[in-house]
């Protein structure tokens, strides 16, 4: 795991379900599910912390890299601006 700053959460998203498809793939296998987490690191005790997580499930079980990424973005890339602010308001 690396952390990572929010202006590159898409690249990270991304890089996490791509080694996931890889490590699928090798296996010869497929998954219906994953499991999306999003962290704030420990070593910076200043900051709120929080680590929301959920369930996100596919269509269909897949290896493909492109749909399980998209998956994961669906959940853990920000839509608006607010989104680190309202993460954090909820505790």
């Amino acid at each position: 795991m690396f952390a990572v700053p929010v202006c590159l959460l898409k690249e990270a998203v991304t890089e996490f379900a791509s080694r996931a498809s890889e490590k699928l793939r090798k296996q010869k296998s497929h998954t219906g599910q994953m499991l999306v987490f999003i962290q704030t690191s420990l070593f910076c005790q200043q900051d709120k912390q929080y680590s929301p997580s959920t369930v996100v499930p596919l269509r269909r079980p897949a290896d493909d890299s492109r749909v399980i990424s998209h998956a994961a973005h669906s959940w853990a890339v920000p839509t608006s601006t607010n989104w680190v602010t309202d993460m954090l308001r909820q505790g």
